[in-house]
């Protein structure tokens, strides 16, 4: 996997001659909006040469087949695309093993560059001389480097047609995909949502849809809504009775369960509720996931920690998703959403109390703006996308900066008041680490939150580096 750091002078078309690639690839894989507007510091995807294309306005499979010298069939096997005649602009479209004519110029130091695998490989499979010594028009096979299996989940928060769009571009890139949300009321019915043609593109571009299952009410996360729940056996009949149906009906493939702020009185029941969640849901064929706040130890005090008991919860369910964000929560102090450090420091004391190939952690496809100094009392940060972070670090002439120790980017700026803000977001290096973590620490996936921040640079990204297990 290949970034570009913009250092002052660079423009697109510097940075595509560096890299042999096409601007437009660097543009469509980054969601740069305006191509002649770069920021110092910012941090730019590279497509490797050949491995994943992204759809620009007006191409179609067979274009793209052409450009590779392949088979429409072939890219259409190779991505699992339902419907050839529909590509989405800015989708990722994952090239295979191919070949390779030798043009003047070419190396296999460069060729292993352009392509992201070693000359090693490409001296083994191609049976060549120890020197690497190449001919114009000889034809290599380029074949792609190992790469790790994780399974990565998305919630979204937007549902109906934005929402849908957004999803068909990724759905390659995504195991299972959470609509956010179903919320329980104080009966155990559950309040509607439109998810019906979610749903079914979820289903039709081979993403596993997960009901997600939340306390939240008018006022957010609900501590005596979910208390209710967790002690009436009724509701939680009415409950399950209902999720069941819903699954059934829908196409889901079983019921992420978000309870959060669950008074700690309630680790019983919660436990127990989970329990009983299982026993039904796996009497039908269908999975269970829970999200759980970030801890540290298992006597960990506070509202959103103590109903959480890891090793119990690790023991009843399929999947546990660790939800490593909102150090820089809005209503804090300024500083990373997502310390890599703190998320280590959780997810090796998860792998104590749960299997590890339970575990997802997760990542933030957001940033937060601050304004300077801050006062606790003070209006809460402003929550934003990446692309909009750049796109106010550039309206504000600011030069985006790295902190190594937390690996997150961050820029200020005066606003036209002359307050001074500061921004803290996530890059393609932020999220690279946290997909390095994960595969590192062995565990199952990784999961995002949310779909609806526009961040394009993370789906090429995690073509590059990973293979994205599908459920079956």
């Amino acid at each position: 996997m290949t970034n570009h750091v913009v250092k002052r002078g660079d423009t697109l078309y510097k940075i595509a001659n560096l890299y042999r690639t096409e601007i437009n690839q660097i543009q469509y894989a980054n969601d740069l909006v305006d191509a002649d507007t770069l920021v110092i510091g910012q941090a730019l995807f590279i497509p490797l040469r050949s491995r994943v294309y992204t759809v620009t306005p007006g191409d179609t499979l067979t274009k793209i087949a052409s450009i590779y010298g392949l088979s429409v069939q072939s890219l259409v096997d190779h991505n699992g695309i339902k419907d050839p005649n529909f590509l989405a602009v800015g989708q990722m479209v994952s090239i295979p093993n191919q070949l390779h004519t030798v043009e003047p110029g070419d190396t296999l130091w460069q060729l292993s560059k352009d392509y992201g695998v070693s000359v090693k490989r490409l001296i083994d499979v191609n049976g060549l001389p120890a020197n690497g010594l190449i001919r114009i028009g000889q034809k290599l096979y380029i074949p792609r480097e190992q790469r790790p299996v994780l399974e990565v989940n998305g919630y979204s928060t937007i549902i109906l047609q934005e929402g849908i769009h957004k999803l068909e571009k990724v759905a390659g890139q995504l195991t299972y995909v959470c609509p956010f949300s179903y919320n329980v009321r104080k009966n155990g019915t559950l309040g509607p949502i439109k998810d019906d043609s979610y749903v079914n593109a979820a289903i039709g571009n081979g993403v596993a849809p997960m009901l997600c299952l939340t306390n939240f009410d008018d006022k957010g996360f609900s501590s005596d809504l979910v208390h209710t729940v967790l002690t009436d056996s009724n509701i939680q009949t009415t409950l399950l009775d209902q999720l069941l149906s819903l699954c059934k009906e829908k196409g889901y493939v079983g019921v992420n369960v978000d309870f959060e702020y669950i008074l700690p009185e309630d680790q019983q029941a919660f436990t127990l509720f989970l329990t009983k969640l299982v026993e039904r849901f796996h009497a039908s064929g269908l999975i269970v996931a829970v999200a759980v706040a970030p801890k540290v130890r298992s006597d960990q005090k506070g509202l959103l920690y103590e109903a959480f008991d890891y090793e119990a919860i690790g023991e009843i369910v399929d999947i546990v998703i660790v939800m490593t964000y909102e150090w820089g929560w809005a209503g804090g102090p300024p500083q990373a959403i997502s310390p890599l450090p703190e998320i280590r420091k959780v997810m090796e004391y998860a792998k104590t109390a749960i299997p590890k190939d339970k575990l997802m952690v997760s990542g933030s496809l957001y940033g937060r703006d601050w304004t300077l100094p801050y006062k606790q009392g003070n209006p809460k940060a402003k929550t934003i996308s990446p692309s909009y972070a750049i796109e106010r670090a550039a309206s504000y002439g600011s030069e985006i900066l790295y902190d190594w120790k937390d690996q997150a980017p961050y820029f200020t700026y005066l606003d036209a008041n002359t307050k001074e803000h500061i921004v803290w977001f996530e890059d393609v290096r932020s999220l690279l680490a946290k997909i390095q973590l994960a595969v590192e620490l062995d565990i199952r996936g990784i999961s995002f939150w949310d779909l609806r921040f526009p961040f394009e640079a993370v789906w090429p990204l995690l073509e590059e580096t990973v293979i994205v297990q599908k459920y079956s």
